[in-house]
């Protein structure tokens, strides 16, 4: 991810709860406070949108240069097989009630490992009681 050519952050972490406060995960984020530094960040940008879209950094650069927007650049070059495509999120799609152990994958906040486990158990017992009955056999 890259801001304002100012923050760049590059890592293994997804931006959800489970890879932020359980996964171990790795990530580098840099700040770019002087010139120099805000100027190496925008390099890394261009050089990541001209290997996207079968350009060199000083193509993608020069292009920016002229339109002044990062995003028509993207549109005008995005040709063939090396583009970038936007994406699509239907916030409607999905299902409706949370998938079974979602608490586990995906939990409101950071789990010391004991309350893992105790959660793992209290989600398949949940999940249990819901899909499976007793059934009296005759002696």
């Amino acid at each position: 991810m890259i801001v304002d050519d100012r923050f760049a952050r590059i890592g293994s972490s997804n931006l959800n709860n489970r890879s932020c406060g359980m996964d171990t995960e790795c990530d580098l984020s840099i700040e770019a406070a002087t010139a120099s530094e805000r100027a190496a960040v925008v390099h890394l940008r261009d050089r990541l949108l001209a290997e996207h879209l079968g350009m060199t950094p000083n193509e993608v650069q020069s292009r920016i240069n002229k339109r002044w927007s990062i995003a028509g650049v993207i549109d005008e070059c995005s040709r063939g097989n090396r583009r970038l495509n936007p994406i699509t999120i239907d916030a409607t799609a999905g299902p409706e009630k949370p998938i079974l152990l979602t608490t586990l994958f995906d939990p409101k906040r950071p789990m010391q490992p004991a309350r893992f486990v105790v959660k793992c158990w209290q989600s398949l017992g949940a999940w249990l009681g819901r899909h499976c009955w007793s059934c009296s056999h005759p002696s």
